[in-house]
């Protein structure tokens, strides 16, 4: 695992990820990356994200309950700043009902599921939120479907 801090300081969580003053939209850092297992869900959810994973991959880590509830709590905060997106919401309610089956995902399966929520969270992503609109949503449309293929659609 590594953990490489970020460029400016700022107040950091358990999860070591920067929180903003507004306490939502700071998410520059590289936290704890679990090791990618050949097959394994992690590597489907980087196959299924394609030229996405270099934005998105630093945040797939398995965070404890206690980080998904805060995470889960931010989504809540950064949905308010999207009320006129239904398509933020619809996203955001594909993960929220994903975690409905954390208790049997396994390291990775949490990984995978936790990278799409603060992936989703964070408006300075492979495309920022604010680019044309709906346009910054195509790339957290592609992040959120494909954690939910690629936990609906457990390899055999």
């Amino acid at each position: 695992m590594t953990n490489t801090p970020p460029a400016t300081p700022r107040d950091h969580g358990r999860s070591g990820l920067p929180i903003g003053t507004d306490g939502v939209h700071a998410v520059d850092a590289v936290v704890d990356v679990i090791d990618v297992e050949p097959g394994g869900p992690l590597a489907r959810f980087q196959h299924e994200v394609g030229d996405l994973w270099w934005s998105l991959g630093g945040h797939c880590t398995p965070l404890d309950e206690s980080e998904l509830a805060r995470w889960l709590d931010r989504l809540d905060r950064h949905l308010e700043g999207h009320a006129a997106e239904a398509r933020s919401i619809t996203l955001a309610n594909d993960l929220r009902a994903l975690v409905a089956g954390w208790a049997h995902f396994d390291r990775e399966e949490r990984a995978v599921l936790c990278g799409a929520i603060i992936y989703l969270v964070t408006i300075d992503d492979a495309v920022p939120d604010g680019t044309p609109p709906g346009d910054g949503l195509d790339d957290d449309d592609r992040v959120v479907s494909a954690a939910v293929r690629v936990l609906l659609r457990r390899a055999p």
